[in-house]
């Protein structure tokens, strides 16, 4: 298999570590991560169709404003420490990590007290820009508080390989969000059934973030330590107008259908999100567990070649994964959707096409991180903000939801070329092909999107050319195994 041929040779290169460990750190994480993801995913996925006849389509449009507001709270609070995790586990090691975590706490709590006090007294204006209540703007401070907590506990789960540890934690945030919401929606505890979603949403983060606390300060012992700040602030601040920027780049979108067209339109974009960003789930999982092996293998001065040669079987797959999924979708939101959302099909295509380019662009950017130029990570994200801004616009008013969509893809487009120059021109630490390796698979997907138009309602003639692809995919398995496992140098050169 895929990750099974990767851990048996380029595991490998890092020093140091026997067979067993090395098929811990790839083969079982990764296949955990995914597994994990899934699941979670899965129960999103599964209920969609029972939230679809308990949730109108205005109640989803504010859930996705609530949804939007959470975005920006997390962004905020904690001041984005938790993205320097990765980082301090190398340079902490991992003795020193639990330390780190705890003694870096504080800047989350004064940045929570801010954030409260932020929304009561700015809580008219904030509850009129959102379309929800002071209340339930502040429930999501809170959720953000705990948010942060159960984030940076994850991060360092990750960097420790314990996937097992990660799952329990992300499935049981899943669970109580997603079965707690129904259960309160059912007894008609509260007014909206967007607010019964709202309320389960604060109570999962904060029995999981809750968990995550006590862990991490039973563990650290240590309430403050100011060189770890430091350090920790100089990767984590520039992340903060990324993490902004990132959100006004994902979820502006909904905003403006909200205001521009209306709540049921903003409702059936955010349904038809829910099903785009299954391919971010995706590549999510799989970047949780190939990140800690870049940059353990960066860090043991591990070859190019095998780096790079790495990266070409991972875009490779996950770009014919992502076309077969294209084709896909309208029948699934066909099968699995009330009539009333039937706009979303020709949305969630798009969407998941942007997600793909949004999984391209983590190639170059994972450089940066281990390189600590957060800098340059803001920048590119601030750029295709303006970009999705600029065509959301003009855009949105005249196609509605597609023309949101198609807005975030080509921000998303801008968003990776300029971190691949970055990478290769500034840093000049780019280990794989660059624009070129991408070429090809890039033009797979946008033909298997133009196909899914065409063939919107013909359902076999796209589950053909589903299969197709599912041949490449395998093929593509198997050949990796072959090269990754020792016996394919020739194809490896290829």
């Amino acid at each position: 298999m895929f990750f099974g041929g990767l851990s048996s040779s380029m595991l490998s290169g890092i020093g140091g570590r026997e067979r067993d460990e090395e098929e811990l750190s790839l083969l079982k994480n990764a296949g955990v991560y995914v597994f994990g993801s899934f699941f979670v995913q899965g129960l999103s996925f599964v209920t969609l169709p029972i939230f679809s006849v308990l949730m109108s389509t205005s109640d989803f449009g504010l859930f996705a404003s609530y949804t939007f507001w959470i975005s920006f709270s997390n962004a905020v609070i904690g001041l984005q420490v938790g993205s320097s995790i990765n980082n301090a586990y190398l340079d902490y090691g991992k003795d020193g990590i639990y330390r780190y975590a705890s003694s870096t706490s504080p800047a989350a709590i004064l940045s929570f007290v801010v954030a409260l006090f932020a929304v009561i007294a700015f809580g008219e204006p904030l509850s009129r820009l959102f379309e929800l209540p002071v209340c339930a703007l502040a429930a999501g401070v809170v959720q953000s508080l705990f948010t942060y907590y159960f984030t940076v506990h994850i991060a360092m789960l990750r960097m420790d390989d314990r996937p097992f540890s990660y799952l329990a934690l992300s499935v049981a945030n899943a669970a109580i969000g997603t079965f707690g919401a129904i259960g309160l929606i059912l007894l008609d505890v509260f007014s909206a059934p967007y607010i019964a979603r709202v309320f389960s949403s604060v109570v999962a983060a904060a029995a999981t973030g809750g968990v995550s606390l006590v862990f991490i300060y039973l563990r650290g012992r240590n309430l403050f330590d100011r060189k770890a700040t430091v350090y920790a602030l100089k990767i984590s601040v520039p992340l903060i107008l990324h993490a902004l920027a990132g959100i006004l780049l994902v979820r502006i979108n909904q905003v403006i259908i909200l205001k521009v067209v209306g709540a049921d339109a903003a409702g059936i974009y955010a349904y038809a999100s829910n099903f785009g960003q299954i391919i971010s789930t995706l590549f999510l999982a799989c970047n949780a567990a190939f990140v800690p092996w870049l940059y353990k293998a960066l860090d043991a001065g591990m070859d190019a070649r095998s780096v790079n040669l790495t990266i070409r079987f991972y875009i490779n797959l996950f770009s014919i994964g992502t076309a077969a999924f294209i084709l896909l979708l309208p029948t699934a939101i066909g099968l699995l959707s009330d009539p009333s959302y039937r706009e979303s099909s020709y949305i969630a295509p798009i969407i998941a096409m942007g997600f793909l380019v949004n999984f391209y662009y983590t190639i170059p950017v994972n450089y940066e991180f281990y390189l600590k130029k957060t800098g340059c990570i803001a920048l590119g994200t601030i750029s295709a903000c303006v970009v999705n801004l600029a065509f959301c616009a003009v855009l949105t008013p005249v196609f509605r939801g597609e023309g949101a969509a198609v807005s975030t893809l080509l921000a998303y487009c801008v968003l990776f070329v300029m971190h691949d120059v970055i990478v290769a021109r500034v840093f000049k630490e780019r280990r794989y092909e660059g624009p070129r390796q991408f070429a090809a698979p890039f033009g797979l997907a946008v033909a298997a999107l133009v196909l899914t138009y065409i063939f919107m309602d013909a359902d076999v003639v796209r589950a053909v050319l589903v299969c197709v692809l599912l041949v490449l995919f395998g093929i593509g398995l198997r050949r990796s195994a072959r090269v990754f496992g020792g016996d394919g140098e020739k194809e490896a050169s290829s």
